[in-house]
């Protein structure tokens, strides 16, 4: 049976079998059955890496924080993530309405690829 801890684009819970970009939690959510009880603890986002020095772990286990894998393509995520950093980066009084506007246009596209376009790793 598959565990409930793989996380879309739209941060909803899913069970299927494939693997995720990145693991992250936000505190304990499952109970002792492994069966997700909250979909949050925290709002906070904690993400990690997938593997780490090559440590496993029992994912769901006993009064330990629930290992949630996130689904996104990495190089449409990566280009939203470097846009709006530029975007941040600019001098706001600078830009005029237009250039605004060509920001949100790219970033509003940006994320339309990443939504529609989400495919499982697996």
């Amino acid at each position: 049976m598959n565990l409930q801890n793989r996380v879309d684009p739209w941060g909803a819970l899913n069970s299927v079998d494939a693997r995720g970009t990145y693991m992250g939690n936000r505190g304990i959510l499952h109970n002792d059955n492994k069966v997700i009880v909250a979909q949050w603890r925290h709002k906070a986002w904690v993400i990690c890496q997938l593997e780490f020095k090559g440590r496993k772990r029992e994912v769901f286990s006993p009064n330990n924080y629930s290992e949630l894998f996130l689904w996104m393509r990495r190089a449409l995520y990566q280009q939203v993530i470097d846009l709006a950093l530029s975007a941040i980066g600019s001098d706001t009084k600078r830009l005029s309405p237009l250039g605004v506007l060509q920001i949100v246009t790219r970033l509003q596209s940006l994320l339309v690829k990443l939504t529609s376009n989400c495919i499982l790793k697996e």
